[in-house]
């Protein structure tokens, strides 16, 4: 039985974990789009589309 609880915690312990890992990632995907967005997708200045 005490076998039992500690296999069920470290799988408590592993699915905090990976949800952790996945907040993260999801935090910089957020992050990096809004860099994209940002910087890629503004307009080109004038002198640019002069040429």
């Amino acid at each position: 039985m005490s076998q039992e609880i500690e296999l069920l915690n470290m799988g408590i312990h592993l699915c905090k974990e990976i949800r952790d890992l996945l907040e993260e990632r999801e935090h910089r995907n957020l992050v990096f789009k809004q860099l994209v967005t940002k910087n890629d997708f503004s307009p080109l200045p004038l002198e640019y589309e002069k040429k």
